[in-house]
């Protein structure tokens, strides 16, 4: 699971409060501490002036609680590493394992890991929406690599690109081709399948050690049902 938005809530003075169900501290390994904003020139000073026209709510604080973001520097060292433009709060975290940080700012932990039973939570708080939002190179990078690290596919290509809809002893293998000339790949199966057979043609294909050889005329694609 990527985490890219804060766990807490926050109070009527704009402060970040720890109200995150126990369970996840406790499993994940991961508190999030008050969030600030890092002063800047020229922007506003309070979480309330940043509101505009809103104003300040009925019995709120008017005292600045926070200087502002000015972008700073987040350092990422997992699963890529980089530098992330930081464009909301920075909320420092407390860590205990299974917590391992994997981004910081100025040596404080704003990013973590935790390995939870057969999978992960990977915590990033909200500036890595705003920075993907943004079209920051890292921020992308880091999701890319994210989903690439954990989501293997089971059928892949090089310059085709498969898709497996499967089903309770077979499946629908869609093979779309995005280059401008036919395309020819072997592509390895998963061993459930034995039997293959292209639909539009009705036809069946041969299964050659869990592969088939499937081509693709430019800029289509082909349906091919599976069968154990």
């Amino acid at each position: 699971m990527i985490c890219d938005t804060a766990l807490g809530l926050f109070d009527e003075n704009g402060r970040q409060h720890r109200r995150v169900p126990a369970y996840l501290h406790e499993g994940w390994g991961i508190r999030e501490s008050e969030s600030f904003w890092v002063a800047g020139d020229g922007r506003p000073t309070t979480i309330w002036e940043r509101m505009g026209p809103l104003g300040v709510p009925a019995g709120a604080c008017a005292a600045p609680p926070d200087p502002v973001s000015s972008a700073p520097d987040l350092e990422i060292t997992d699963p890529v590493r980089g530098v992330l433009r930081g464009r909301v709060y920075i909320t420092p975290l407390e860590l205990q394992a299974p917590a391992e940080a994997i981004g910081f700012y100025r040596g404080q932990p704003v990013a973590a890991r935790s390995v939870v039973g057969a999978g992960a939570v990977y915590y990033f708080g909200t500036n890595l929406g705003a920075a993907i939002h943004e079209g920051d190179e890292t921020a992308l990078r880091v999701v890319e690599t994210l989903i690439r690290r954990h989501t293997t596919p089971p059928i892949s290509g090089a310059r085709l690109r498969p898709r497996l809809m499967a089903g309770e002893g077979e499946a629908l293998l869609v093979v779309i081709n995005e280059q401008d000339e036919r395309v020819c790949e072997r592509l390895a199966l998963p061993a459930d399948y034995r039997q293959a057979r292209d639909i539009e043609q009705d036809s069946w294909l041969d299964v050659d050690g869990n592969a088939i050889e499937v081509d693709v005329d430019a800029f289509d694609v082909r349906v091919i049902h599976l069968r154990g």
